[in-house]
């Protein structure tokens, strides 16, 4: 999708494509809490913004010194009206990673990602530089996630009402995303896509309370979870090694009271 400016070219734009692939123009209705919403999340995101800096900090030297390349990742996304702009991230795979293959969505155990990547994309510390995207008016708080233009090009091709979910500015959670785990193919796009629409359709400040609750007692778990996993990782290594020479003689002895037991 090309980029606009404003709704009304957006409209013209998608109402064109829609009309090509058949299906018709879905717009939700606008009311007061859309027109207002950027202006109740500022204030929240400043706050947000200063408070986890020194953990913004922190993680970036520890991604700058646990692996080769930059503390920060940059990516184009869309943002409202399929706008593109540069969203940045604490890097969480190797530099470069997608020089060969172009850009792809990570899977589960991606080997790509880093140590300590790996513990910032299960608790999403990685994305609290995005923050800074909210006070400058690319993203809100809540709202579908912002997608790369290579990938919804694909996407659209297969599922034309994705370029609705762009009628919002795109959110660091969504209803979507507590919903539902991060895609991995575009099968996985068309569930998320339905809670975008009715997000974009029904969002109220009631709602979003309720998402940033639900997110705030998931990231909470995953935090706890994330730090549980690091203080036993050590003891994981040593059992695995542990298992490789005690294994074998419990096989051993099995075997033996087997051939004991037989008549």
């Amino acid at each position: 999708m090309s980029s606009c400016v404003n709704r009304e070219e957006w409209l013209v734009q998608v109402s064109r494509r829609l009309e090509a692939a058949g299906c018709g123009l879905f717009v939700p209705e606008y009311g007061w809490y859309a027109a207002c919403k950027a202006i109740i999340e500022w204030p929240i995101a400043l706050l947000l913004c200063v408070a986890t800096s020194p953990i913004v900090c922190l993680l970036a030297v520890l991604a700058k010194l646990s692996s080769p390349g930059p503390a920060f990742y940059r990516q184009v996304r869309l943002g409202r009206y399929g706008t593109p702009f540069s969203m940045y991230k604490i890097r969480t795979m190797a530099h470069n990673c997608e020089a060969a293959t172009g850009p792809v969505w990570a899977a589960a155990d991606d080997p790509r990602v880093t140590r300590l990547g790996r513990f910032l994309r299960e608790t999403h510390l990685d994305e609290l530089p995005q923050l800074w995207h909210v006070l400058q008016g690319h993203m809100s708080l809540i709202g579908p996630r912002p997608e790369r233009p290579e990938m919804a090009a694909k996407i659209e091709r297969r599922v034309p009402r994705y370029c609705l979910r762009v009628q919002v500015r795109p959110g660091l959670t969504g209803l979507a995303q507590v919903h539902l785990p991060a895609d991995t193919d575009i099968e996985e796009v068309g569930n998320k896509l339905a809670f975008d629409l009715y997000y974009a359709r029904c969002a109220s400040p009631w709602m979003d309370l309720r998402i940033c609750i639900c997110t705030a007692l998931h990231l909470t778990g995953l935090c706890l979870n994330g730090v549980g996993k690091l203080l036993v990782r050590s003891d994981g290594k040593a059992v695995e090694q542990y298992a490789d020479d005690v294994l074998p003689v419990i096989g051993r002895a099995r075997e033996q009271v087997r051939m004991v037991a037989r008549p």
